[in-house]
């Protein structure tokens, strides 16, 4: 937790994206017959650089499309920054109807973007504290979304996760408390998640979303508007704060008695 000046919450990451053009994600790594790859990376290139207008949009990670049966037509599904406030990522494979479709991967935001001066101090995510997506849309058969946490150099998914689909406009918030919730470590490479257990963040160095989405014989769609990491003051150390201030307050008067 970081310097407290008074119990309200404070933002340590608030994504929100005012694009005024359509911007696609960077660096795709594969575009085959068979799935589009952006693979995973925290360094070099991001997925989107942040030039877009609004609040923490240098996002990094990795995003793996795929489609079946192949599609022989150089085909590009798009992940963009759209003008609605959106980001959106969409994966139709082929004509629909035809193709069953899925995308995996990870988004973060860096410590080197929290905001509040929470990219100079470590940074503590206690019970209280909250990360939250509200979504646009997700279109799936199955879809699998969770919250990442990166500390150690090691990247966490959470065990508490949202699997329901969401109507296009419909929004719909996911909220965790991240001391109310247990990690297992994820594979960057792959997405495979091992073991949950506790885990003390005690210094979060990378935020975000973890997703698997898949549909039977048609698009798949995950769409978000936006990204919440909340730091709320723990009471006990607002209440040593407060009482320090009070302390300091009685001791001025006395001296100004005495004097």
């Amino acid at each position: 937790m970081l310097t407290v000046s008074n119990a309200s919450e404070t933002f340590v990451v608030d994504f929100t994206n005012n694009a005024t053009a359509v911007q696609p994600a960077a660096g795709k790594d594969a575009n085959t017959s068979t799935g589009d790859a952006w693979s995973f990376r925290d360094s070099g290139i991001p997925l989107f650089g942040g030039t877009t207008a609004g609040t923490n949009t240098r996002i990094w990670g990795g995003i793996t499309t795929t489609w079946s049966p192949s599609n022989p037509v150089d085909y590009n599904p798009p992940v963009n920054f759209l003008t609605n406030g959106r980001l959106y990522m969409q994966n139709t494979g082929g004509t629909a109807g035809d193709y069953s479709t899925t995308i995996q991967g990870m988004l973060v935001w860096k410590k080197e973007n929290f905001l509040n001066g929470f990219d100079a101090q470590p940074v503590q995510l206690n019970s209280g504290d909250s990360l939250s997506i509200t979504w646009t849309q997700i279109a799936a058969t199955t879809v699998d979304v969770r919250f990442v946490v990166q500390q150690g150099g090691s990247y966490y998914v959470s065990n508490s996760g949202f699997s329901s689909l969401v109507a296009n406009n419909d929004l719909t918030t996911f909220s965790v408390d991240p001391a109310q919730t247990t990690w297992a470590l994820i594979d960057t490479s792959d997405y495979s998640i091992g073991s949950f257990s506790s885990v003390v963040l005690a210094d979060v160095e990378a935020v975000g979303i973890y997703f698997n989405a898949s549909r039977a014989n048609q698009q798949t769609i995950i769409s978000f508007n936006d990204f919440k990491v909340v730091d709320i003051p723990e009471p006990s150390t607002f209440g040593i704060l407060v009482g320090l201030a009070i302390l300091g307050l009685v001791v001025t008067r006395r001296r100004r008695q005495i004097s």
